[in-house]
């Protein structure tokens, strides 16, 4: 599933057509770490083909054809009709109200609170300008609003200029230094020239933010590696000390005449704080408990600053000393590394560049040889490639590395591996064994909807196009804001206009339920209307 707070990852949008073909199908797998792109089961198997007629499907019964095309789920009745959208007069216009904005994706809210404050010139701190400046590109890329997010970067200049640094600003922000520059703003800024099309200066952009992370966390490791030699030092130091001093008591005590020297011993204490890029702050000493949030009017608890601070919050946050704060950055900025390499294997999967995508994966791969996501990552872009024999001996490593550590009995890891199997046999268009798989992921996570569509995708090469249907009604009306995705609401629209039975009222009624609940960023032509 999408991020909330991504825009559209390259290749997800569902396709534009100007037929009427009902044999267009968007299948998709695992959903790969934002923004990585799903990967397509049906495009793994290129001789699968949808069934030619309606006739081949399996006949519908007089009870099937009382609930065929039936969308009276899609109602006022509906759960989701209990959900109700913070009003833009309700929300507050600091950072906690723009976040419950962008929750709900009312990302036109969002705009025009940003300039609502822009206007009142309620922004007194730079760091401050430059969060919201943040929330209003997200929100007109979001809104596809591509060249007002490009008018809107162009005035907020070069990230890496010295107006973006604390120790610039030494009288806002005394003995503080490094960016203030969110993370999300230099993702975003590489991400937009594919929305105009200019997709390699994407490609290039994002190589170069995979180039600076990779300087943090060589950075981040180089300095906890000096630490912990440092400390190790010490300790050795504090032991040769002990030795000598419990020699000196005992030549005093053995000569009483002598006048022992008495030494003092100093112990040096560093005060050295960290910044949220890993740039050293000598001068400022942070709380020694939680780690805080920068003082940009946020109300947000620490704990969600370290689960979700890449994306959740535009705040430059900091952290308490010690090796801890190390390890803590060097976490963050991996975490940050494996969403840019996500994006650039999305766009070149998005090309076509299959070998460039198993390259990459390749060399995560050797670095992190036991990490069964990354395997299951690899085995997803053989299906691609069509290399059914390399992800077939790719799943199984993973199934294998599963069991040496114990942790096939693992409600995640026991999804992934039915996740696994389903699209292997899909892809060999073995529907029934695939169909199996994706039941065994929904009977341990009934809301995974990439699970739904794709047994729902089964059933309808199976010629059952009346259950296939059912199953994604379900989806959508037992779990609306997860389930409420493009491709899955192309893939009921498409199977409603094959069995061609009221499918433009069928069509209309679930549009109508969409707008009452959907994100502004909801992309109607899924509808096929």
């Amino acid at each position: 599933m999408d991020h909330p707070l991504m825009p559209d990852p390259p290749g997800a949008s569902p396709p534009r057509t100007n037929s009427n073909n009902a044999d267009s199908f968007s299948s998709s797998s695992e959903s790969f770490s934002p923004p990585f792109p799903s990967v397509s089961a049906s495009s793994a198997a290129s001789t699968t083909s949808p069934p030619e007629t309606t006739s081949s499907f399996r006949r519908s019964s007089r009870g099937d054809r009382r609930s065929w095309g039936d969308v009276s789920g899609f109602d006022s009745r509906s759960s989701a009709a209990a959900f109700k959208k913070l009003s833009i007069k309700d929300a507050t216009t600091d950072l906690a109200g723009l976040k419950l904005l962008m929750r709900q994706g009312s990302w036109r809210a969002i705009a025009d609170k940003v300039k609502e404050v822009k206007k009142r010139s309620m922004l007194r701190f730079p760091d401050e300008q430059i969060v919201y400046s943040t929330f209003h590109v997200l929100a007109l890329m979001k809104l596809r609003s591509y060249e007002l997010a490009a008018e809107e970067l162009k005035a907020i200049g070069d990230l890496n200029s010295k107006n973006f640094r604390f120790e610039h600003h030494g009288d806002i922000y005394p003995g503080k230094s490094g960016s203030m520059v969110p993370f999300a703003l230099r993702w975003l800024q590489a991400e937009l020239p594919h929305r105009l099309g200019k997709t390699s200066t994407t490609i290039d952009l994002l190589y170069d933010l995979l180039a600076h992370c990779n300087e943090r966390i060589d950075f981040l490791q180089s300095s906890i590696e000096q630490r912990s030699k440092r400390d190790s030092e010490s300790r050795e130091q504090s032991t040769v000390t002990a030795d000598s001093a419990k020699e000196d008591r005992q030549e005093e005590n053995s000569n009483p005449a002598v006048p022992a020297t008495e030494e003092k011993e100093h112990k040096e204490t560093v005060n050295t704080s960290v910044e949220e890029d890993g740039s050293p702050s000598p001068k400022v000493e942070l709380p020694t408990e939680e780690p805080a949030m920068s003082d940009v009017g946020s109300n947000f608890l620490p704990s969600e600053v370290i689960e979700d601070d890449d994306f959740g919050d535009f705040v430059t946050s900091t952290v308490d000393e010690g090796n801890t704060v190390y390890s803590t950055l060097l976490n963050r900025w991996r975490r940050r590394q494996e969403v840019v390499l996500c994006s650039v294997l999305g766009h070149h999967l998005s090309q076509k560049d299959y070998m460039v995508c198993l390259k990459w994966l390749e060399d995560l791969v050797k670095k992190r040889p036991h990490d069964v996501v990354v395997l299951s990552k690899f085995g997803y872009v053989q299906l691609q490639l069509g290399d059914l024999y390399g992800a077939r001996r790719t799943f199984a490593t993973v199934e294998a590395i599963c069991e040496q550590q114990g942790r096939s009995g693992s409600s995640l890891i026991a999804r992934l591996l039915a996740r696994n199997r389903g699209l292997l046999y899909f892809s060999l268009k073995q529907y029934p064994k695939a169909m199996k798989e994706f039941e065994a992921v929904l009977e341990l996570d009934p809301g995974d909807v990439v699970a739904a569509n794709n047994k729902a995708l089964c059933l309808m090469y199976s010629r059952d196009l009346v259950t296939a249907t059912q199953v994604l009604e379900t989806a959508l009306q037992r779990y609306p804001l997860t389930a409420l995705n493009e491709t899955l609401v192309l893939n009921l629209c498409s199977m409603y206009e094959l069995a061609s039975m009221n499918s433009v009222e069928s069509k209309r009624t679930l549009s109508a339920w969409i707008l009452r609940l959907a994100p502004d960023d909801f992309d109607l032509t899924c509808t096929r209307l």
